[in-house]
């Protein structure tokens, strides 16, 4: 995996290449949070910056420090504040792609006092450079700038409320106090943006199962009272009293998510 191989080039390096991240080898044993995109909107090059005013002033990352690996290249983004939300602020990039490491930062502004961007309410400030549209050929020179665009808008597309933010393969840690060796992906959990319904069809089997009699489908049993009957015979130790019953799933082997 390419976010293995950069962990291992990090590792080794001893250049002042990354001067701009001073922290950057304890950010990527104990910080960083590793992303897959698992459903990607197809047509998320002919979006437009000026049409995310919410995320302009709301917008946070998942977490302090992110990496976003696909097949070709992976991203890491880094909050420069604590609690940083807005788009307003200064937020730091490194694109890692097998051959070359490029560091950027970006952040992004009103355009209502510039001319010529009338119609623009907000744009990206790139590589200094105004980014209005993700895929203007004259305003994104570099394939690495138009990915880092084009990951930005995927995770203010996938980080709303209506999404919840899954971890797979949770593990207790991401590696020992003054350990020099770097956690590798396999030794790390992995994130993914999924809605309700797809955490339900992904893990409890919603809409990929036949229901066969006698068993019941996977659902969610809201938390409720019972109260047990003055009996104590039957329920010597809780007769006569009224418990809470936790919210549960019920169905085929009482799942819950992450136990698939």
């Amino acid at each position: 995996m390419l976010f293995d191989k950069f962990c291992g080039i990090i590792e080794k390096d001893k250049s002042n290449f990354f001067e701009d991240f001073p922290n950057l080898k304890d950010d990527l044993k104990y910080k960083v949070k590793l992303f897959h995109i698992v459903e990607k909107n197809k047509n998320i090059e002919k979006y437009i910056f000026y049409d995310v005013p919410d995320a302009y002033q709301n917008f946070f990352l998942p977490f302090p420090v992110i990496a976003v690996e696909e097949k070709d290249y992976v991203i890491l983004m880094f909050d420069t504040e604590e609690n940083q939300r807005g788009l307003s602020g200064i937020r730091k990039v490194i694109y890692f792609n097998n051959v070359e490491i490029y560091t950027t930062e970006f952040k992004c502004f009103e355009l209502q006092d510039f001319i010529g961007y009338r119609h623009h309410k907000y744009a990206l400030l790139l590589n200094n450079r105004i980014v209005t549209n993700v895929n203007v050929p004259d305003k994104i020179k570099t394939i690495q700038s138009k990915y880092i665009v084009l990951t930005l808008r995927e995770i203010i597309d996938l980080n709303t409320p209506n999404k919840f933010i899954l971890e797979e393969r949770p593990i207790n840690g991401q590696g020992k106090v003054n350990s020099k060796k770097i956690p590798r992906s396999n030794r790390r959990s992995k994130f993914i943006f999924l809605s309700p319904g797809e955490i339900k069809k992904r893990y409890l089997g919603y809409g990929n199962q036949t229901k066969t009699k006698g068993t019941k489908k996977p659902h969610e049993r809201r938390r409720h009272q019972r109260k047990y009957p003055d009996d104590p015979d039957r329920f010597p130790n809780v007769h006569g009293k009224t418990i809470i019953i936790p919210a549960c799933w019920v169905g085929t082997q009482e799942r819950q998510v992450g136990n698939t």
